[in-house]
């Protein structure tokens, strides 16, 4: 499933991991995924972990690159981009459970008027840091 579609399932928070690689500081992802199958994923930051390391081992084999997991992205109900203040309180979460730091991201994500918008953190020694982020989506199969 696509990530457009994903954070187009509207009703309830979505979520899921990013998997990627880093060039010369750059993060660029190359694979989006749900947490876990349909009946598995129960919070939209805690990955099904049988799930999460299926992806992982696929990825891994799949792959030349030194493609790994990086983050997790998360979604609103709604499948607008939320307010701010909620993807702090996201990345507090995440990073009390050891989900995001200098090195794992938080990408949150919205759709308005059919284009893809987000924002992106990490947590370093215990403070929000704020990434730039782009989209040059491609059409996936997933």
């Amino acid at each position: 499933m696509d990530l457009m579609r994903q954070v187009n399932v509207l009703g309830r928070w979505q979520g899921g991991t990013l998997f990627g690689e880093v060039v010369a500081g750059h993060f660029t992802v190359q694979l989006v995924t749900p947490l876990g199958p349909p009946t598995g994923a129960t919070h939209p930051l805690f990955p099904h972990l049988p799930y999460l390391l299926g992806w992982s081992d696929c990825v891994a084999r799949g792959s030349d690159e030194a493609v790994d997991w990086y983050g997790n992205w998360l979604a609103a109900p709604d499948g607008r981009l939320p307010d701010a203040r909620a993807d702090l309180s996201w990345l507090a979460l995440g990073a009390s459970q050891g989900l995001f730091d200098e090195r794992h991201a938080l990408l949150v994500l919205g759709m308005q008027e059919g284009q893809l918008l987000g924002r992106a953190y990490r947590w370093e020694e215990g403070q929000r840091m704020d990434v730039t982020c782009s989209f040059g989506l491609r059409a996936s199969g997933l």
